[in-house]
């Protein structure tokens, strides 16, 4: 008899990898539209209900995909994978609309052009939580 790795393994292999949740969000759209249901779906690529539900944002209660929150606008994502947010400075404080946790995020200006912060956005799938470039930009938001 062969050996098959745990359920949370395969998990973790296949969203490790750096397109995975996303091809695996695209595996569940597909056979879910296709009327496979959700435990289906995990028991035939062996993979644990509620984990897979977590990682590619399914709500197992409403049965539909979460809407994943929207960087800032005009951010992009370096080939390192941090976030890089255009912001504003009055020359009190520099301050950008976040559309994750729907507030502005303020930080003291400290008259740097771009400056690298810890987020201040504790929304708990925010693409900028676990920090950001500030790039300082003219006008007032």
């Amino acid at each position: 008899m062969r050996h098959l790795p745990k359920r949370a393994k395969v998990l973790a292999n296949i969203v490790g990898l750096p397109s995975g949740t996303q091809r695996l969000r695209a595996t569940f759209q597909a056979r879910l539209s296709a009327g496979e249901t959700f435990a289906v779906i995990c028991e035939s690529l062996r993979l644990p209900y509620c984990g897979a539900a977590e990682a590619i944002g399914f709500d197992r209660a409403k049965g539909r995909f979460l809407v994943p929150p929207a960087p800032p606008a005009g951010a992009w994502k370096d080939s390192e994978g941090m976030w890089h947010v255009p912001a504003n400075d009055d020359g009190k404080t520099i301050k950008f609309y976040c559309p994750a946790c729907r507030k502005t995020h303020k930080h003291g200006s400290d008259g740097q052009a771009v400056t690298r912060r810890s987020s201040h956005c504790f929304a708990e799938n925010s693409p900028i939580r676990a920090g950001y470039m500030l790039h300082i930009s003219e006008g007032v938001i």
